[in-house]
């Protein structure tokens, strides 16, 4: 897989990235919008200050510090998502463990669907992906050793528009099913070398059907410039795409077969769909 393959976004989601960016400033609040790259789009420079290169630019400042920004988008938002969970939801599980922590970081199933509805409005179509913790054998093994991982519970992570990079459908057995994801994530991970520092690890994910039909799972980690130099040249410089390595490569198992179908489910207004749209609240 080349770089550029990798990095690669879809066409769909790049003709929708600044109504999406638009939504997400103004839902965040007035200090996001004057603060966003997109301010002058949103409050465009007076004549004068155009074409005065010496005084505009600060004239533009005190300018918009002194706008308001009244908060719309945000208190629909929360208007749109109070009505729809006016009543608790009904959920039937099996077991309290799985809707109490439903993302194995303590958010309930009800919590996960506000904000799942919340991503909804303002960017038209997030995902679910729902995975089973990776085992120490998982990575050598080349996929999830079932003993050890049934002994945890399926779980399940939000995935917002921005960060589905690529995606592709179709039809297998007359029915149309996901057949290739690849998401963007990042990670605060401590520091190796200062107890008081924090770095930040991004991730590509890519889920695919592989040549045999079965679900498989990789994971590319972003490099340092210094690991990267050092990795070219060797056995190993061909798993680079450009500063991303293959770090885990997995094909994960139900019932001690290996899976056929990718448990990702994109969520939009009409339904799973995956077909883009502007935003509910881009009107």
């Amino acid at each position: 897989m080349s770089d550029t393959n990798l990095t690669k976004i879809n066409p769909e989601l790049n003709k929708f990235q600044s109504a999406i960016k638009k939504i997400r400033d103004f839902a965040s609040g007035e200090d996001a919008v004057k603060g966003s790259e997109n301010a002058q789009m949103y409050l465009p420079m007076l004549p004068g200050q155009r074409k005065d290169p010496v005084y505009g630019p600060d004239d533009y400042i005190t300018y918009k510090e002194y706008a308001q920004v009244f908060p719309a988008v945000g208190r629909t938002e929360e208007s749109y998502t109070g009505i729809a969970f006016r009543k608790p939801p009904l959920i039937e599980s099996p077991d309290e463990k799985y809707t109490d922590d439903f993302t194995f970081g303590g958010q309930s199933i009800t919590e996960f669907a506000k904000e799942m509805f919340d991503e909804v409005l303002e960017t038209y179509r997030p995902g679910i992906l729902v995975d089973v913790p990776e085992t120490d054998d998982s990575m050598d093994e080349g996929f999830v050793s079932r003993k050890d991982a049934e002994k945890e519970r399926p779980f399940a992570t939000l995935y917002t528009t921005e960060n589905i990079m690529d995606w592709d459908e179709a039809r297998v057995d007359g029915e149309l099913k996901t057949t290739y994801v690849k998401l963007y994530e990042t990670e605060r991970q401590p520091d190796t070398e200062d107890d008081f520092d924090f770095d930040v690890i991004e991730r590509i994910r890519v889920l695919d059907i592989d040549e045999d039909g079965y679900y498989r799972h990789r994971i590319y980690e972003k490099q340092d410039e210094s690991v990267v130099a050092k990795l070219n040249g060797t056995d190993q410089g061909g798993l680079l795409s450009g500063n991303y390595l293959l770090i885990g490569e997995v094909w994960p198992q139900m019932q001690s077969a290996r899976m056929k179908e990718i448990p990702f489910f994109p969520v939009s207004p009409r339904g799973h769909e995956w077909a883009l749209d502007y935003p509910p609240m881009n009107d």
